[in-house]
Parts: structure tokens; C-alpha cells; sequence
């Protein structure tokens, strides 16, 4: 009876990285995650942050027709997320909450974000370089920090197949990069709903701006929950245990809110 919650993916387009967070979420919630296009063999790319979006809002209909929705996201995911919602909401669709976990507004996506709140998000995943210096690197310069990013998705490790990496990493060359590009191009708008953003409490880093990332600036309220691990531990076990905890009460809490606000809209009907 929960509401689903719909999982983007991270740059790379691989869903993996939420397999333990859906282990750890109770048997009557449901989790769906939506991988990129691009993974399974050659397939024409979308050209637009919203074609992309609108691809997943066609697959979640697919197995959703109607909302109530939440939608969610890890890392540049919670971006591409927040495109999802708004065309949900704009096509008339109830968004309950969008679930941002540990996702920066990049630099440049909003003349409405004070600058100290938009990220050089590279550092997101280890990276130290902003997201235009990463793609201007030629695409073998680029091997280790996919490789380095592929073994914190939980993708390869050691012990994988050289002829399997070989392929992974060809994928994810090709989609990191594009995902990367579709981020640097988008302009963010504000979105009718509430965001919660799931920081992690072990950071590389302190960073200037408000403690919500600057996500207040484009939504009408924003939580921020403190979750243990880092950018990368925090989806992966024991961590992992304590944001699903967290979510489910987000959903629960966002679902009597929603409720509530039907039956005064009803009775006052």
C-alpha cells in the first residue's frame, strides 16, 4: 500500500548502486530503479536533460499510470530526478517528494542558487576536478577515474573478469561522459514540492553555503536528514540500513501529509 519510490540513476546509468538499499527497505514498500539508456549495446543517446526525463516518466507510467509519485536520486541522479518530477507535475501528476541523496546543484544550473552553493560535483564521486575539466580530458585519461568510479558503484572489483571490465568500462565511458555533458547544459527550475536532501555525515570536505546545498532556492521546503558513511558508503552496507530506515519515514511522514491535505480539500468540497 506504500506509495513506490522511483530510484534514477547516478552518472554511468547503472542501477546497481541500489541494491542494498532496496534489500533494506521493508517487503511492502516498493523501489523501482530506472537505469539509462546506453547500457545493453549501441543505442542512440537522448540529445536533452528533458528527453532523458521524459524516457522515465514513460517508464514509470509504464508500471504506474497514475500518482501519487516520489522520485528520487543519488548524486547527479537527484538532478536528473528533479527534471522527472517537474514533468510529472507539470502533466498534471501528484509528486508527493523528491528524495535527493547527497546531490549537489551543479555550477551554472541556476541564476536563482547563490554561487556558494553550487558545486563543483566532480568532487562527488572522489573526483578532483569540476565536471567540465573531467570532460575535457581525452577519453583515456579518463580510464582511471571510471574504473575508481565503477568499484565504488559496486560494479568491478579485483576479482573481475578482465574481458567483463573491459566492456563495463567502454559502457560507462561512454554514458558517464554523455550524463556528465546533459548536466552541464541543463538550467534548473523551481519545482511545487517538497525535497529532501540525505547528506552524509563523513565528508572529504567542508563546503561554504547553506546546509541544504542551496536546494531551498528551488523548492517550496527542503528537509535535511544527516545519514552515517560518505558520498559512496552511504548506499552500501552497514550504512545503507539507516538511510532506508530514514526514507521510510520520509514516506510515511510525506503520505499522511499528502492524506491529510486531501481530506480538508474534500471536506471543504
Amino acid at each position: 500500500d506504500r506509495t513506490p519510490l522511483f530510484m534514477v540513476h547516478p552518472p554511468g546509468g547503472i542501477v546497481v548502486c541500489y541494491r542494498e538499499l532496496a534489500a533494506h527497505l521493508p517487503d511492502d514498500q516498493p523501489m523501482y530503479a530506472i537505469r539509462a539508456r546506453g547500457l545493453h549495446g549501441k543505442e542512440e543517446l537522448p540529445s536533452t536533460m528533458q528527453a532523458m526525463a521524459a524516457e522515465y516518466v514513460e517508464a514509470i507510467r509504464s508500471v504506474r499510470p497514475e500518482g501519487p509519485y516520489v522520485i528520487g536520486g543519488w548524486s547527479v541522479g537527484g538532478v536528473i530526478a528533479m527534471e522527472v518530477a517537474q514533468q510529472l507535475i507539470a502533466d498534471g501528476n501528484e509528486v508527493e517528494g523528491l528524495i535527493l541523496l547527497d546531490s549537489s546543484i551543479p555550477s551554472g544550473a541556476s541564476d536563482l542558487v547563490p554561487a556558494e552553493d553550487q558545486a563543483n560535483v566532480g568532487l562527488e564521486y572522489g573526483i578532483d576536478l569540476s565536471l567540465d575539466e573531467l570532460l575535457q580530458l581525452p577519453s583515456e585519461e579518463q580510464l582511471p577515474f571510471l574504473w575508481q568510479h565503477a568499484e565504488k558503484l559496486g560494479v568491478l572489483d579485483q576479482n573481475t573478469p578482465a574481458d567483463v571490465a573491459a566492456r563495463a568500462i567502454d559502457d560507462l565511458k561512454t554514458l558517464f561522459h554523455h550524463h556528465l555533458k546533459l548536466t552541464t547544459q541543463y538550467k534548473m527550475q523551481p519545482i511545487e514540492t517538497r525535497i529532501v536532501l540525505f547528506r552524509p555525515t563523513d565528508v572529504p570536505f567542508e563546503t561554504e553555503g547553506s546546509s541544504d546545498r542551496g536546494w531551498s532556492h528551488l523548492s517550496e521546503g527542503v528537509d535535511v536528514i544527516s545519514t552515517p558513511g560518505h558520498h559512496h558508503s552511504m548506499v552500501q552496507d552497514p550504512h545503507v540500513k539507516q538511510l532506508a530506515q530514514s526514507i521510510c519515514e520520509t514516506l510515511d511522514a510525506n503520505s499522511v501529509t499528502s492524506e491529510r491535505s486531501s481530506n480538508v480539500s474534500h471536506a471543504g468540497g
